[in-house]
């Protein structure tokens, strides 16, 4: 556990911090206490760094008249920056899709439109469903993006859709080989 900021010998530690050491500086949203660490490994600069996202598609933003065309969406959220890995990623529905049929498969900009989860039936994706992209934390289901990074996309086959609210969450993994 890194103790609390206001701990004396924590504020001497940040105050003394050398010229390329990382300290961090966190705060608890939900108690409001506040937390530092450092990096003091003397020169290792390599490390793992995990941060999640959260990345939205709302009908409303994106219809085209009564429904939303078949094509491709870019998600309200932040770009993946490239060489992280996405982990452990999923969607939660917040409104159904419908459409006479269709598919959506997700991806990241730059990469394929199926990086993230192959054409997938509207059916799956049914209100407060939770659709898994990348199911596990296990490593080897990691995808590393490559292509430059950028925002979370979403592709919609085969017909127009005329309902579909959803959030993508996920884990970032920057891996750090360098020291």
């Amino acid at each position: 556990m890194i103790p609390d900021i206001g701990s004396t010998d924590k504020i001497k530690l940040l105050a003394q911090a050398k010229d390329g050491e990382k300290v961090i500086s966190l705060t608890d949203r939900t108690t409001g206490d506040k937390y530092i660490a450092s990096d003091n490994l003397d020169g290792y600069v390599g490390g793992l760094v995990k941060i999640g996202f959260k990345a939205e598609f709302k009908f409303e933003n994106n219809a085209v008249g009564a429904d939303v065309p078949i094509g491709e969406y870019l998600l309200e959220g932040i770009d993946i920056p490239d060489g992280f890995y996405i982990a452990n990623a999923f969607a939660i529905v917040k409104t159904a899709f419908a459409g006479a049929s269709g598919t959506l498969a997700f991806g990241v900009e730059g990469e394929t439109d199926t990086f993230l989860k192959t054409a997938t039936a509207i059916t799956s994706f049914s209100a407060n469903a939770i659709v898994p992209l990348i199911p596990t934390h296990d490593p080897s289901t990691w995808l590393k993006v490559t292509n430059g990074g950028g925002r979370i996309k979403m592709n919609i086959a085969t017909t127009a859709q005329t309902a579909g609210d959803l959030i993508v969450f996920g884990d970032l993994i920057n891996v750090n080989y360098s020291n």
